[in-house]
């Protein structure tokens, strides 16, 4: 049942297939499709939103036969929400993963979300070693945050703190104080 509170818009690189809302709903488009049988029309719904391990709703779309998984607080941000620093990250402001709604939503850089989630909602990990990438100044709340905003592994942020390795993708980390954050 539509909200009359509800705007949708097509979703990048599957207009005409799927669109998003912006209170964090994804829905399929009536569309026919070619079967061994004949075309069939395929009726507009509701996708199912399913929780990924770290807490984030995502969901399967699909395009040339092809399934991609992606994430709801994603597809509402580029949808709807301006980004002209063209920053990387998007933070749930309230701090809950599965509110996707776009007033609850902004974007921001890996600093800025690690520093909201320590700070703001003050979470606490006593195992996680924050860690600084000296090229950027970005201070992180540990070095699997640190690894998964530069697409590298743990163990490559953990070579360089540690010495074992002078750099990593041309990057160098260093442990940070936990007051930095």
């Amino acid at each position: 049942m539509e909200r009359r509170d509800e705007e949708w818009r097509n979703i990048l690189g599957y207009e005409g297939l799927y669109q998003v809302s912006n209170i964090g709903r994804i829905r399929s488009l009536d569309r026919l499709v070619m079967k061994w049988n004949g075309m069939r029309i395929v009726h507009s719904q509701i996708i199912s939103q399913i929780r990924s391990g770290n807490g984030y709703m995502s969901v399967t779309l699909s395009r040339d036969g092809k399934k991609h998984q992606v994430t709801v607080h994603r597809l509402v941000a580029i949808s709807f929400l301006d980004n002209p620093n063209n920053l990387p990250t998007i933070n749930h402001k309230n701090g809950i993963r599965d509110d996707n709604r776009v007033d609850n939503l902004e974007w921001c850089s890996y600093s800025e979300n690690n520093k909201h989630a320590f700070r703001v909602l003050g979470r606490n990990n006593s195992h996680a070693v924050p860690m600084r990438c000296i090229e950027t100044g970005d201070v992180f709340s540990s070095m699997t945050d640190a690894a998964q905003a530069f697409g590298i592994t743990t163990t490559s942020v953990s070579g360089v703190a540690n010495g074992k390795y002078k750099q990593t993708h041309g990057l160098h980390f260093s442990f940070a104080k936990k007051e930095t954050l």
